[in-house]
C-alpha cells in the first residue's frame, strides 16, 4: 500500500510538473512573438520616417535622373506603407495587456492616418516643393508610434 501511495505521488508531482512547465512555454512563446512582431514593426517605421522624409526634403526638378529616383522613392514608401500596415494589423491581433485602450486606438489609426500625410497632396506629382512642415508631421506622427512599439517590446522581454 505504501508503494501504491508513492508511485500516486511521483505522478502527480510529475504531472503537475509537466502541466507547469507548459503553461510557462506557452507564455514565453507568446512574448516572443509580441517581441519579434513589435520589433519587426519598429524596423519598418524606421524605414518609413526615414525614406519619406527623403522623398519630402528635396525638390524634384524636370531631368530624367531626378524623375527616376522620385519615382523609385515612391514605390519604396508605398510597399514600406503596405508592410507596416500588415505588421501592424498583426500586433494588434496579439493580446497586448500593457497597452492603454487610447494607445490600442492610436495604433489601429496609425496605418491610415500615415498613409494620408505621406500621400497627400503633391505626392507622385511630376515637380513639387520641399515640405519640411509635412517631414516635421511625418516624424511626430512615426515617433508617437516607435514609443509605443518600444513599450510593447519593453514590457515583453
Amino acid at each position: 500500500m505504501e508503494i501504491l501511495k508513492a508511485v500516486f505521488l511521483v505522478l502527480v508531482a510529475a504531472g503537475t510538473a509537466f502541466l507547469f512547465n507548459f503553461i510557462h512555454w506557452r507564455l514565453q512563446e507568446k512574448k516572443k512573438s509580441i517581441l519579434s512582431t513589435a520589433s519587426t514593426l519598429l524596423q519598418y517605421l524606421e524605414q518609413v520616417e526615414s525614406e519619406s522624409i527623403n522623398y519630402w526634403s528635396k525638390n524634384y526638378i524636370n531631368n530624367e535622373n531626378d524623375e527616376t529616383s522620385k519615382k523609385i522613392l515612391e514605390i519604396k514608401i508605398k510597399s514600406i506603407l503596405k508592410i507596416t500596415r500588415r505588421v501592424l494589423s498583426e500586433l494588434l491581433t496579439k493580446d497586448l495587456e500593457s497597452l492603454a485602450p487610447s494607445e490600442k486606438i492610436r495604433l489601429s489609426n496609425f496605418p491610415s492616418e500615415i498613409f494620408d500625410l505621406i500621400t497627400g497632396s503633391s505626392f507622385e506629382d511630376e515637380e513639387f516643393e520641399q515640405d519640411f512642415i509635412k517631414c516635421a508631421k511625418i516624424s511626430s506622427k512615426v515617433n508617437d508610434v516607435k514609443v509605443i512599439s518600444l513599450k510593447i517590446i519593453n514590457n515583453n522581454r
